[in-house]
């Protein structure tokens, strides 16, 4: 059963905030959907990711809920540096003896805990 505690995410705060600062990115932490999802929501107020363009969301932010969408979401869109950004923040939201053992197929769901990644754009 996905399941993450305060404790979890105090642990892993520091690390991400300050990986968000080192670049130039301001973000909130969070545990939503009955503590079993971590979410960070990050405000790219400089348009970093550059996924807020005419054709994109009618919305003003984007979620990832896990790296494949971030690597198939509008192919090209996200340069590859920060693709390479984006994996350091999710694989920052893990804990070490995270794991996701789950097969969709099969509905069969074992996992640590979910991790939500929002960009908010401002």
């Amino acid at each position: 059963m996905a399941y993450v505690t305060q404790d979890i995410k105090k642990q892993l705060q520091l690390k991400i905030m300050n990986l968000l600062k080192n670049n130039q990115l301001r973000g909130s932490l969070s545990i939503k959907h009955n503590y079993s999802t971590l979410v960070l929501k990050i405000k790219d107020s400089d348009n970093k990711f550059n996924l807020f363009t005419k054709d994109c969301a009618k919305d003003d932010y984007v979620t990832f809920s896990s790296e494949h969408e971030f690597n198939t979401h509008k192919p090209g869109r996200i340069s590859e540096e920060n693709k390479r950004l984006l994996r350091k923040i999710f694989n920052a939201m893990k804990v070490s003896d995270w794991k996701d053992n789950s097969c969709v197929q099969s509905d069969y769901f074992e996992i640590t805990y979910y991790i939500d990644l929002v960009i908010i754009n401002n």
